[in-house]
């Protein structure tokens, strides 16, 4: 970025304009020889050397520009930033089961809202490290610990119910939080958290789900435990083989006592998410609990042009050939 230190000296610029004027209105009125009759001159081409006549004083123009410029004193800048971050890394753990395909939480079903709003926590916070886990009846990892959140972003995309068959139906909770507990189990990070969402009761899988808590808590792993889903009934479209697809009512099964112990076990929080802007608003709550230690170092460095962009030889040099050409070739004769 160009900069000067002494600016206030490119005033003096606005008169190179005025002497540009002053130039073209004495050179109008100069002396001359009156003639009766000019028409025959007036089929006279002006030859090259007429036209050029001001040459030396555009050059001594340009000599003065390059010395006004000079004395502002003009410098190359440029800053660099050193940026040391040390971030959280974090799993998310998002359940895939068929009741997540009740629509309670908005026009949306339970799995678009969440995947959608875990998409924009993944995006406001460039500097930790996240993976994902997708859970129903098992679990499996569907992105490990990384920095490149593109990637991440696609593969939360595609996530969907029991994963289109690749998992059993059910919610493996327990079964969830050892995956993520695993994935972190060897990571250096000043702070390593698990953001479970659900919308069930642990009913499948080898591992109960306080079990994995007390083994998350032995790791120094927090987990934030988030319910979605309405309290009460929630409608839930089937597809009926004869009668095509069908709206049922699905009974609230979330089971906020084990949540909420599995929470107070590590060190976290449990949620209750009953609308779209409630699971937002959670998400907002716990990026300001984990907060990443960002510093950023600014070393400003300028290269002097002074003498490269003016080179005052080079504009007394102008100013020379400016003489030159006045007595020389653009020489006038009274």
């Amino acid at each position: 970025m160009l900069q000067f230190v002494h600016p206030e000296w490119l005033a003096l610029l606005a008169l190179l304009p005025l002497l540009a004027i002053w130039r073209l209105v004495v050179s109008r009125r100069s002396g001359g020889l009156k003639y009766s009759d000019i028409s025959a001159l007036t089929q006279v081409r002006p030859s090259r050397w007429l036209i050029l006549r001001h040459t030396g004083f555009w050059l001594r123009l340009l000599a003065l520009s390059v010395m006004v410029a000079a004395l502002a004193r003009p410098q190359l800048g440029w800053t660099d930033q050193k940026i040391t971050s040390e971030g959280i890394d974090m799993m998310l753990a998002l359940d895939v089961s068929s009741s997540m395909q009740a629509i309670d939480l908005g026009e949306q079903e339970r799995i678009e809202v969440a995947r959608d709003v875990a998409g924009r926590f993944v995006s406001d916070r460039p500097n930790d490290r996240m993976g994902l886990v997708v859970f129903s009846g098992q679990g499996f990892t569907q992105c490990p610990l990384t920095l490149d959140h593109r990637i991440l972003l696609n593969l939360l995309s595609s996530v969907s119910i029991t994963m289109d068959g690749q998992l059993e139906d059910g919610t493996a909770i327990g079964m969830a939080l050892a995956i993520a507990t695993n994935r972190l189990r060897h990571s250096t990070a000043k702070s390593r958290v698990v953001i479970l969402v659900t919308d069930g009761a642990n009913n499948a899988g080898l591992v109960d789900p306080v079990t994995a808590a007390r083994a998350a808590e032995a790791l120094d792993i927090k987990v934030y435990a988030i319910g979605v889903g309405k309290r009460g009934r929630a409608p839930i479209r089937v597809k009926h083989p004869l009668l095509g697809e069908q709206i049922r009512w699905l009974e609230d099964s979330i089971d906020e006592g084990v949540l909420m112990k599995v929470a107070d076990i590590t060190g976290g929080r449990f949620y209750r998410a009953t609308s779209q802007d409630a699971l937002v608003n959670i998400y907002e709550q716990i990026n300001a609990l984990e907060t990443s230690e960002i510093e950023t170092q600014e070393i400003s460095r300028h290269e002097e042009l002074t003498f490269r962009f003016s080179l005052l030889p080079i504009a007394l040099g102008v100013l020379l050939l400016g003489f030159v050409a006045d007595n020389t070739i653009f020489r006038s004769v009274p």
